[in-house]
């Protein structure tokens, strides 16, 4: 008999056929962009919007 998938297992696998990365970003994810743009190292960094998806946007 087929077992009904979970919500989990089928989102689970939708996010691995359509984000190039192959996950969702996690929250970790966005604070480590939150420090670096808070850093010396993008005091270059102006007017840009920065997507922290797993390359979904890109991809699209």
């Amino acid at each position: 008999a087929d077992k009904k998938r979970s919500y989990e297992e089928w989102a689970g696998d939708k996010v691995k056929a359509v984000v190039p990365l192959g996950r969702w970003q996690t929250p970790d994810d966005i604070a480590d962009m939150v420090v670096f743009l808070s850093s010396d190292r993008a005091r270059q960094v102006t007017g840009q919007t920065i997507n922290v998806d797993g390359g979904f946007v890109m991809h699209w």
